[in-house]
């Protein structure tokens, strides 16, 4: 532990460079759209809806299933009053504040459902969210 203490503590001492913080202004065109299958490496990365099977058959092979799905869903809160980013990020284009707390879990269910249908016997799945008040 205290050698990951250490490494974050230096981490923390180089974050108040501001030039190297600083982020490229958002362009006006996204470079990704939806549909778009990104390769890497032997990785795939898909811009679609995750409560769409289909999504998984573009980036699954005919009986190929995940080891890990590592998802960074949307809050159900919009980012403008919540994301510190200067006007740099986009609304997300669904439960971005408009759902309703069941309407929310249904939305969950809907994704989370298909993407687990992929996974691998034993496989993990983790998905960030922040939790406001």
């Amino acid at each position: 532990m205290a050698e990951i203490d250490a490494l974050l503590l230096d981490d923390d001492a180089e974050a108040g460079d501001a030039e190297s913080d600083a982020m490229p202004a958002l362009g006006s065109v996204a470079v990704s759209n939806p549909n778009d299958l990104w390769l890497l490496g032997g990785h795939r990365l898909l811009q679609g809806d995750a409560r769409d099977p289909m999504a998984y058959a573009r980036i699954l092979d005919e009986g190929e299933f995940a080891r890990l799905i590592l998802t960074d869903e949307p809050f159900n809160v919009p980012n403008v009053g919540h994301v510190t980013s200067n006007g740099r990020h986009r609304e997300f284009a669904m439960a971005n504040g408009e759902m309703s707390a069941e309407e929310f879990m249904e939305f969950n269910h809907a994704w989370m459902s298909p993407a687990t249908s992929r996974l691998l016997d034993g496989g993990f799945m983790a998905t960030f969210i922040l939790a406001l008040d």
